[in-house]
């Protein structure tokens, strides 16, 4: 496999066009080259190192390439589409692909790792022009006070920026906020009245902030003002506010059982394109496309309510995706997406559907950690990883298995019928995107967008339509019975 993983790689090198890229960064203009491998232009990051200042070890042991930048540490691993940014993990849509020892990554995705470095990447794709830009920090600082007995919280903001509580964390209380780019420091951020402590994540797309309280602490508010923008946390000893503890919906069905809302998850979007065919059509785009003509469908003959996690071309991160479902206190979740293989697996094929649940198979796996934005994968930790405590962080999730293999089942039966692809069957893994969901919970994979003919396919309208009349009539069977088993 190790020869062949060469060969394909030698073969494809050889197609590859080299071309000139100037880049420019802290007001100096840069020559680099860049090569067009697979219909991407990917630049060194050797030569992106050399021009943010950072340094770049190879490590042969393991083979992988560390990009040190300040306190962040970035790890490239040579053909696989995982980067480790520090602890977590960034999912790519293609393989990092190494070239003399030394990481190439297209362009395009640049945007995707080194926002969590605070850079940004403008690509002016005509004239061959790089600008990369230190993102500056919105969140300008945090005050702490006490007052009528209690615990209050001022987050300062540049503009409005929209934000979720979690109290799922004994002791502790989450604020992630949405759009925010931390500074090294924020300022005002010491301990007071109920809060013993104040610590911050950034994110790829956010900032986690999370407050220690002290025994004390029994209930919080929280609320933003746009104008100024600010975040109002309040603290409170009495349960007169909202009261701290996990926010879960209550696994109650209403209506004597009947499944009223569903929420559907067209995968990736926006900065993230999801895998990229051959003729380069991007998974994004298909996602989203199925999506639309099954809230349509589903609208239109069921009469329920669909509520898309996206409805145009953005990126959502994947813990919000389920958030959203949990919070409109869905019945049914269904993340849409489109498979893909490595460079050496093109002739992989075929419609599968998938529960969440711990893989069975190796391929299985691969599919998952493919869609998963941040997965324990580091090559020293692999031995030591422990599947189940990734997948089953919530014993809630249990209450559904039965439901969510049912629902797989009947989606997958129902588009095998109308795909003259091959049935790869129903699998089970653990996608972080169905992870916390309180309700049955799938993920279609449609087709393979890195087989040239499924490819074709899925450009055409009249295949998306048949795939979302698939899942479309999958999700009446499992309604029909559902509805039938919960109202006897």
């Amino acid at each position: 496999m190790r020869y062949l993983k060469f060969l394909l790689l030698f073969l494809t090198l050889l197609k590859a066009e080299a071309s000139t890229v100037w880049v420019t960064y802290d007001k100096n203009r840069y020559e680099i080259g860049s090569v067009t491998i697979d219909g991407y232009q990917c630049i060194g990051i050797d030569d992106l190192a050399k021009i943010v200042g950072a340094d770049l070890t190879y490590q042969k042991e393991v083979e992988r390439v560390e990009f040190l930048c300040k306190t962040h540490t970035l790890v490239f691993f040579p053909d696989n589409p995982f980067v480790k940014f520090d602890s977590s993990f960034i999912n790519l849509p293609c393989e990092v692909l190494f070239l003399n020892q030394q990481p190439f990554l297209p362009i395009q995705f640049m945007n995707k790792i080194f926002t969590l470095l605070k850079f940004s990447f403008l690509w002016d794709r005509e004239k061959q022009e790089l600008l990369i830009q230190k993102k500056t920090s919105n969140l300008k600082k945090i005050t702490i006070f006490e007052l009528d007995e209690e615990t209050k919280v001022k987050i300062y903001l540049d503009s409005p920026l929209r934000f979720m509580t979690d109290p799922t964390k004994p002791g502790k209380l989450g604020l992630k906020i949405y759009g925010a780019v931390a500074p090294e420091r924020i300022s005002g951020a010491e301990p007071v009245g109920m809060i013993e402590g104040v610590e911050f994540e950034q994110l790829e797309n956010a900032v986690k902030l999370w407050f220690t309280l002290n025994k004390k602490t029994r209930a919080f508010r929280a609320y933003l003002y746009k104008d100024p923008p600010i975040i109002h946390l309040t603290l409170s000893k009495e349960v007169k506010l909202e009261p701290l503890r996990p926010k879960r919906p209550a696994i109650v069905k209403t209506d004597f059982g009947k499944i009223h809302k569903i929420v559907i998850d067209p995968g990736h979007g926006g900065i993230d394109p999801g895998a990229v065919g051959p003729r380069g059509y991007y998974e994004k785009d298909a996602n989203l496309t199925i999506s639309k003509i099954l809230k349509k469908l589903l609208e239109g003959k069921l009469g329920v309510e669909v509520i898309m996690t996206r409805e145009t071309d953005t990126l959502i991160a994947l813990q919000q995706r389920t958030e959203i479902a949990n919070e409109n206190y869905a019945d049914l979740f269904i993340s849409i997406h489109c498979n893909a293989s490595p460079r050496w697996q093109r002739n992989s094929r075929g419609v599968e559907t998938y529960f969440l649940s711990t893989a069975k198979t190796d391929e299985a796996r691969a599919v998952a950690a493919r869609e998963n934005a941040s997965i324990k994968f580091d090559m020293e930790e692999t031995e030591n990883f422990d599947d189940v405590s990734l997948i089953l962080w919530d014993l809630a999730q249990n209450e559904f298995l039965t439901e969510s293999s049912e629902l797989a089942e009947m989606i997958q039966e129902e588009l095998v019928k109308r795909l003259r692809i091959l049935n790869r069957g129903m699998n089970q893994a653990g996608f972080f995107v169905l992870n916390g969901a309180y309700m049955p919970s799938v993920l279609v994979e449609c087709a393979f967008i890195s087989h040239r003919e499924e490819e074709r396919l899925l450009r055409t309208k009249r295949f998306k339509q048949k795939i979302a009349e698939g899942i479309f009539k999958g999700i009446k069977r499992f309604k029909e019975k559902y509805e039938t088993r919960l109202s006897s």
